[in-house]
């Protein structure tokens, strides 16, 4: 690979790279590069995944267009800075990174969390890492390969419906009344608690509507759940989503079929349970 245009394309990062005046790193000249790192550079340059090398026992950066937007406002400083200088918050444990790394061996975390300075303060961040030693043309570590992706998200959305599922057990040991918990489009009947006038119900019923809803009314709750989990409801909010629900399907009384197949009267409402979605809206995940 020669040095005219190198590297080859890369978006803003390989642009970055090509201007950056890396004689002022222990790197060197980027013309003066060995093969090794010229090669793993061009590799992780046109990857969509997040990926930073931190090459030498200063552990230099050099990363992607990916990483870049997890560093946010640390880019474009972060390009050709030392590891430890420019996460310096996390600086004993990119220590451990680069002496693990440099002997040869590998780390991989999961949902690994660390404070990170964001917006001016210490923030809890969460990441799937993976770290990889580098070979120089000796067959010696020269450097680490990390592949960083971020899950806070994921964590704080699977937390959030722990604590919603959490509350929905405090709330039926607190209470005789029934509750339950339905699939998003009330095609099953996930788990119920039927209090004094109900069958339990403690795995997945399909059937639900036979075994519950008196054939009668059958025809007018399916039209009503029909009616609220329609794609054009979800466009409204939670709340007028909620109501709707509540209206359609549950207040002010419907009638239950009993563990012996009697009809009882009963009132109830339904309020739908949501989880974040990166980079898209709020998502419906049950009942």
């Amino acid at each position: 690979m020669g040095n005219d245009g190198y590297p080859i394309g890369g978006g803003q990062l390989g642009q970055l790279i090509r201007d950056f005046d890396w004689a002022g790193t222990s790197l060197g000249p980027l013309a003066q590069w060995p093969q090794s790192l010229k090669s793993v550079t061009q590799m992780l340059i046109l990857s969509p995944v997040p990926i930073v090398l931190l090459w030498g026992e200063d552990g230099v950066m050099i990363y992607n267009d990916a990483y870049s937007e997890f560093a946010g406002s640390r880019h474009p400083a972060l390009l050709g800075s030392k590891v430890r200088e420019g996460w310096s918050e996390i600086a004993d444990f990119n220590d451990n990174v680069m002496r693990v790394g440099l002997s040869g061996q590998t780390l991989a975390y999961r949902e690994q969390e660390l404070s990170l300075q964001r917006r001016g303060k210490l923030e809890p961040v969460w990441m799937d890492l993976d770290y990889s030693p580098v070979l120089d043309e000796s067959g010696t570590p020269a450097g680490v390969v990390a592949i960083v992706v971020e899950t806070t998200q994921k964590v704080l959305a699977q937390r959030q419906l722990r604590e919603s599922e959490r509350r929905l057990r405090a709330f039926v040991e607190a209470t005789s009344d029934a509750v339950y918990r339905m699939s998003p489009d009330w095609s099953e009947l996930l788990h119920l608690d039927g209090g004094t006038f109900l069958a339990h119900a403690r795995q997945t019923l399909p059937e639900w509507v036979d075994t519950y809803i008196p054939v009668e009314d059958r025809g007018r709750v399916q039209a009503a759940i029909a009616e609220a989990v329609a794609p054009a409801s979800r466009s409204s909010s939670n709340t007028a989503f909620t109501r709707r629900m509540a209206a359609s399907a549950g207040s002010p009384r419907a009638r239950c079929c009993s563990p012996t197949r009697r009809a009882n009267w009963s009132s109830g409402s339904a309020r739908p349970r949501t989880s974040p979605s990166s980079g898209g809206p709020t998502s419906i995940c049950g009942w």
